[in-house]
């Protein structure tokens, strides 16, 4: 459905173009018209710019003849029009980027704190088992989520499946991982050397008393203390 032609008649009445009885008929219709006074507001800067047009180098904006020509009328309105669209799109995209800014606010201060965070520390640890001989080498470094471990244990014969668990200062324990020591051509003292194995445990590292590493039948075969 085609506008009303009240509607269309807001650029024309705001350049003074209509005819009397048309303008009378605009000005009843425009009190009970939201769109067309909305309109009309945002119009006013431009016929300010454009009244000038009609009759360049004047020295004031003068009153338009009753009826310009029809080239110039149909120019008048097309700025007009196309002005008040630009307007409309610059404060669309305006208020498109505000609220582009007001969400990406949180991902920034999130980003700024994860940058703030200081690196973890880790700590290195060994010992080598006075019975067994098996000689542990513990990293661990604290995470929000708990500790994260990376073992090297070397002198432990093979095959066999190890374990290594977590004691924690209130005696809860918890294992970490489990790896198998292959059978291999053993180096001087009969010892065969396993590769570093990483895992983690919920367990804080100030809560955690001991690690141990057991074969799957439960036998120690070395303790790291903390």
């Amino acid at each position: 459905m085609s506008p009303s032609p009240r509607h269309r008649d807001v650029a024309a009445y705001a350049l003074g173009v209509l005819e009397p009885a048309d303008a009378l008929h605009f000005q009843e219709h425009l009190p009970g018209c939201a769109p067309c006074r909305v309109q009309l507001g945002d119009l006013a800067p431009t016929i300010v710019f454009l009244t000038p047009l009609a009759h360049p180098g004047a020295a004031g904006p003068p009153p338009l003849p009753a009826r310009p020509s029809e080239a110039l009328l149909d120019r008048l309105l097309t700025e007009v029009a196309e002005r008040t669209v630009r307007t409309r799109l610059r404060s669309r995209r305006l208020a498109l980027l505000g609220l582009a800014l007001v969400a990406a606010a949180p991902v920034t201060a999130r980003a700024l704190a994860h940058r703030s965070r200081p690196a973890p520390t880790a700590r290195h640890l060994s010992s080598t088992d006075p019975v067994t001989g098996a000689r542990a080498e513990l990293t661990l470094t604290d995470h929000d989520w708990g500790t994260a471990v990376a073992l090297s244990l070397t002198r432990v014969p093979g095959p066999c499946t190890c374990v290594l668990v977590a004691v924690g200062r209130d005696g809860t324990q918890q294992a970490v991982l489990t790896w198998t020591v292959p059978d291999g051509s053993a180096p001087a003292g009969g010892r065969t050397a396993d590769p570093v194995v990483r895992g983690g445990t919920a367990l804080r590292a100030t809560g955690i008393a001991r690690f141990e590493v057991r074969t799957r039948d439960g036998d120690r075969l070395a303790t790291v203390v903390i």
